[in-house]
């Protein structure tokens, strides 16, 4: 009878280990707990609630996609865009305030990419005096080497900001050396093409206030007319 008991325990126990184990598994499987786990790691600034909300809303938006879309991902500077002003078929996946790390988070939630037509990014802008240039560029690396080398990728130019309006952490000298580094890393892919904006929007090595809303970042309807002129041709192209 004891013996009895003592195997009962002991399946019972080994059970409740079995039990454990699946749960852990299932739980550091799902995605918003990985998120809640990575958000610990690299600071609450990092992923924010707007980021995780956006995340969830993509994820619903992009199991309808059919195949051949332009799939336009970036911060807020792509948020704001009219994405169907430069195609019909396209989708907008911008989040404000979003970086390079964000990007790379959330790229595995977005199948869309893997039968994309082309793929846009346009992000970099929040990154600047968040981590140093070479960790963007590693970034900027992992970002276009997951995506399918067949896919076409078009890379724009971080926007320069106007430096009479907005200064802090960031500066056009600072966004001119990551372009030139963006810039040498897409000369490694054949898939991947660099759209400097600036030429158009900023020749003289700073945005106009006419381009601007007013904070000296975000682009005004003219700014993105010329954004938009400029992706249209580029798209052409491929």
């Amino acid at each position: 009878m004891d013996k009895m008991r003592l195997k009962f325990k002991h399946v019972k126990v080994f059970y409740i280990i079995l039990i454990h184990v699946l749960l852990i598994t299932v739980i550091t499987s799902s995605y918003s707990v990985r998120q809640f786990i990575i958000n610990i790691i690299d600071g609450p600034d990092e992923l924010t609630k707007h980021y995780y909300q956006m995340v969830a809303f993509h994820g619903r938006v992009d199991k309808n996609l059919n195949d051949n879309y332009n799939i336009f991902i970036g911060d807020s500077l792509v948020q704001g865009l009219a994405v169907s002003s430069v195609d019909a078929m396209s989708m907008n996946y911008g989040i404000g305030g979003d970086t390079t790390f964000g990007v790379i988070n959330r790229l595995p939630i977005y199948n869309s990419i893997y039968e994309a037509k082309n793929i846009i990014l346009a992000i970099g802008h929040n990154d600047i005096g968040k981590r140093t240039k070479s960790d963007i560029i590693k970034n900027f690396k992992t970002m276009i080497e997951y995506i399918p080398a067949d896919i076409n990728v078009i890379i724009c130019s971080v926007i320069l900001i106007d430096e009479n309006i907005k200064t802090e952490k960031i500066s056009n000298t600072k966004i001119l050396a990551l372009n030139n580094e963006i810039e040498s890393l897409t000369e490694n892919y054949t898939n991947v093409t660099y759209l400097n904006v600036n030429n158009s929007l900023a020749a003289s090595g700073n945005l106009p206030f006419k381009f601007h809303i007013g904070d000296g970042v975000h682009l005004n309807k003219e700014g993105n007319e010329i954004w938009i002129y400029e992706l249209k041709k580029v798209l052409k192209q491929k």
